[in-house]
């Protein structure tokens, strides 16, 4: 006894050998892959989506799809994954954007799914220690993996299968028990599954693998045997709990998909007919495409090669017809797949099983990508391979198994594994390199894929945001040669010519992509794909330029809010174009709306509450002002127009905040002349010459230019009658700043004071040179020549001031007491 229990501990220590091996084999091969940048999709999921951050709620990840964007919306992608954003948010929260977080727990993931996967194949479907290390070490070092390691978003794949998989050993435990339903571990395989799902859809699948392994692996029973009894009566009592469990794990199918209905808000999300081309093709031209695409995915498996990580529009061509010669792959693809089926469960051998397993795992998490139900948003998507080839792994492992007991074969399998593995090893690492940048990934793809148009725009916005812009256009324009149907060529296009100020070119690639989206006046079911809808927009920010076209700018505004109903930068835009045409109510309409779609754009906020200032409201435009600030603490114009709208609201309470405001704005930026010098005039405004002469002077060493600061200086050293130091800033001020009227009359006002007329004279003419219908200027002007006796000059700019207001009191006192004098000097 004591040896048996000795030899079963030997046993069951050898067994934890293949799985730790494989997964060291795993983080071996991708340990490259933790000094990438982000890169591709991972810009949108992590870089560009606010649910990542602290400031959104945690809640918004369940109400979000995988994007950031709200489920509900037309432009959502409807990918419901909140347990995987949970995942990227905890990866900020740590070490915010610092890519390499990222990237590790995407190894270590695919290290735990790979030691899985081998004690899967070891306890679940009984494969023997060889037979599972040699399937872990395929899954391991697979090259079609470097998408979903590689690639942060990738992470759904890996998360959900090691959720599927740890649901899979829970199934293994409630079928352990012939006659007992096994509730408890139902439960909790089902608790898994929908975990699974909630870090990517694909993971509803494993439900059917469940079913399967129950009737066909743990009972043992073939198809035949099962359809006796099921159709016989009365059923035995194992059977019966067989059956009961099934129903479960279809009534949580049932379930799970209608709360997936209702969150999507029952509508499917809208696809760019080239991202996935069939989809507006007649048929049978569409089913023989999508059939097809069954097999380049089995292809892409068998012989990884040629990896891509686009492989819409051109990349596959279409299948016009039956023949077409590639009809034969398909055709054979799914004859090997339906005869390894059929052997699988007509047979009750355990090797048979295993196949039955591999053929599950393939076949069930590929259906939902396959086009053959529903349509998906690509052609190919290599990252939605890492659960079939789990699959695939195992079917070879039990191939090479068997020629490993051929005596013929034995030696030239050995060999041959060997090969794939240190092939397979050395790609998988090459390929991870290709995933180090954009730049990288898009110039590697396009030798892969020299048709796909795409491809070409996705390298010309790396060399766009490089300022390349010369590269840029030649890739654009490629890619509009390869694919001279698609808008976004040419919107791309056009917007890498108007950063060359070659606007009348960038117009007219403008109007070609939008030449080619549909109609919708005439096509009412036309759907027209969110990014297209940017064309518009686009264009009418181009036109918006030209003051003769901001009527047409406006229509292509509302043309693209009409489409995208919660285009916040198109309302905000818009508005500022119906302020422009004097549409005040509109533009007011415009930023109303921009601010109930964007709840947390700043820019909404600010320009509503601007309006609502230049309308004279001035209490709604500081309700949107704080709201603008809410959002964006630092938002430095909002903080300014609050400071001086508060300063003048005649509440204690609200000048000591405007106060605290203004000198935020100065700590936060010392050399900020403007706020200096706002904070000067608030403590001048309320008497504190002293604070304020403080701050002019701050700004002065800042800016000794500075239009406002030199003007309000000299204005408190005028009431402090240190002329000449007035003198000295308003001389300053009208070097630099000679149209300054208000600087002509202080220091005609304050050489008045010196009793220097002459020069006092000089600064009223200045004045009166600027504008001639200035009065103050003609006034003093008067005052000075009555002053110094210079009647006649005295009574030319009085007769002056009544010509530009004849009903004016003062002068006509003057033009009074003028002739007087007048006369005297004649008599005299």
């Amino acid at each position: 006894m004591q040896c048996s229990m000795k030899r079963y501990k030997l046993i069951q220590s050898k067994e934890w050998i293949a799985p730790a091996a494989c997964a060291l084999i795993s983080v071996a091969v991708y340990v490259t892959v933790l000094d990438l940048q982000f890169c591709f999709d991972d810009h949108s999921a992590i870089k560009g989506n606010a649910d990542l951050r602290p400031s959104s709620s945690w809640m918004n990840l369940f109400s979000n799809d995988f994007w950031g964007t709200p489920m509900h919306i037309e432009g959502s992608h409807k990918s419901y994954r909140p347990l995987c954003v949970l995942t990227f948010r905890i990866n900020y929260v740590i070490h915010e954007l610092a890519p390499f977080g990222y990237h590790l727990v995407n190894v270590l993931l695919h290290a735990f799914v790979t030691w899985l996967f081998v004690r899967l194949c070891q306890k679940v479907v009984l494969c023997s220690n060889e037979v599972a290390l040699i399937a872990g070490l395929l899954f391991a070092v697979h090259p079609v993996h470097t998408e979903a390691v590689a690639g942060v978003v990738g992470r759904a794949e890996s998360l959900s299968a090691f959720f599927s998989l740890i649901g899979l050993f829970a199934h293994q435990k409630a079928c352990s028990k012939e006659n007992s339903i096994g509730v408890r571990w139902l439960l909790v395989s089902l608790l898994f599954c929908l975990l699974s799902v909630l870090s990517k859809e694909q993971g509803i699948t494993m439900l059917a693998i469940y079913i399967i392994y129950d009737v066909f692996i743990v009972r043992k029973m073939d198809a035949s045997t099962f359809l006796k009894r099921l159709t016989s009566a009365p059923c035995s009592n194992w059977f019966k709990t067989v059956l009961i469990r099934c129903l479960l794990v279809v009534l949580f199918f049932v379930c799970v998909m209608a709360a997936r209905v209702r969150i999507m808000a029952s509508s499917l999300p809208s696809f760019v007919v080239h991202d996935n081309p069939a989809i507006s093709q007649p048929a049978p031209v569409k089913q023989l495409t999508w059939l097809h695409l069954c097999f380049v995915n089995a292809w892409l498996l068998l012989n990884p090669s040629k990896l891509c990580p686009d492989w819409t529009m051109q990349t596959v061509p279409l299948i016009e017809g039956f023949t077409d010669i590639r009809n034969m792959a398909t055709l054979f693809t799914f004859l090997a797949f339906g005869v390894l089926g059929f052997f699988a469960i007509s047979d009750r051998k355990q090797v048979n099983q295993q196949v039955l397993l591999g053929l599950s795992l393939i076949v069930f998490p590929f259906v939902p990508a396959s086009n053959l139900f529903f349509p998906v948003g690509f052609v190919v998507a290599e990252r939605i391979l890492y659960v079939p080839s789990m699959g695939f792994s195992l079917l070879v492992a039990v191939g090479f198994s068997k020629a490993f007991n051929s005596s013929h074969l034995k030696v030239l399998a050995k060999i041959a594994l060997m090969y794939i593995l240190i092939v397979h090893s050395l790609k998988t690492v090459y390929r991870n390199r290709d995933w180090y940048s954009d730049m990288t990934l898009f110039t590697a793809a396009i030798k892969v894929n020299p048709n796909n148009g795409k491809l070409y725009s996705n390298l010309g916005h790396q060399y766009e945001y490089l300022k390349n812009y010369t590269h840029a256009e030649h890739l654009f324009r490629r890619g509009s040669e390869i694919q001279p149907d698609d808008p976004g060529a040419f919107m791309n296009l056009g917007r890498v010519l108007r950063a060359q100020e070659r606007l009348k070119e960038a117009e007219i690639e403008y109007r070609k992509g939008i030449a080619l989206l549909p109609d919708l006046t005439k096509e009412k079911k036309a759907r027209i794909a969110p990014n297209h809808i940017n064309i518009y927009y686009n264009l009418a920010n181009l036109l918006r330029l030209n003051d003769s076209k901001l009527e047409e700018a406006d229509k292509f505004y509302a043309l693209a809010t009409k489409m995208k109903k919660d285009f916040v930068d198109a309302y905000i835009n818009r508005g500022d174009v119906l302020i422009k045409l004097n549409k005040t109510e509109e533009a007011l309409q415009c930023y109303q709306k921009a601010v109930h779609y964007g709840p947390n754009n700043a820019m909404a906020y600010f320009n509503l509450a601007t309006m609502y200032l230049q309308m004279g409201k001035n209490e709604e435009a500081i309700r949107f002002y704080r709201e603008t600030i809410r959002i964006d603490p630092s938002y430095f114009m909002a903080l300014h127009n609050l400071a001086h709208l508060l300063k003048d609201t005649g509440d204690s309470r609200d000048l000591q905040e405007a106060i605290k405001l203004f000198k935020h704005l100065v700590e936060v930026n010392p050399e900020d002349v403007k706020s200096l010098s706002s904070l000067a005039l608030v403590y001048i405004d309320h008497g504190d010459n002293e604070m304020g002469y403080k701050y002019l002077k701050e700004a002065l060493q800042v800016d000794p230019t500075s239009r406002s600061a030199l003007y309000n200086i000299a204005l408190i050293l005028n009431t402090m009658g240190r002329y000449s130091e007035v003198l000295s800033h308003l001389e300053t001020l009208r070097k630099h700043h000679p149209s300054h009227l208000k600087a002509h009359h202080l220091a005609g006002e304050v050489n008045y004071k010196m009793k220097d007329y002459e020069q006092a004279l000089q600064s009223y003419s200045a004045a009166i040179s600027l504008d001639s219908k200035d009065l103050i200027g003609w006034h003093n002007l008067a005052t000075v020549y009555y002053d110094i006796g210079r009647l006649e000059e005295a009574r030319e700019a009085t007769m002056k001031i009544l010509e530009l207001n004849p009903s004016d009191g003062k002068a006509k006192n003057r033009l009074k007491a003028i002739h007087k004098r007048l006369h005297e000097n004649t008599q005299t």
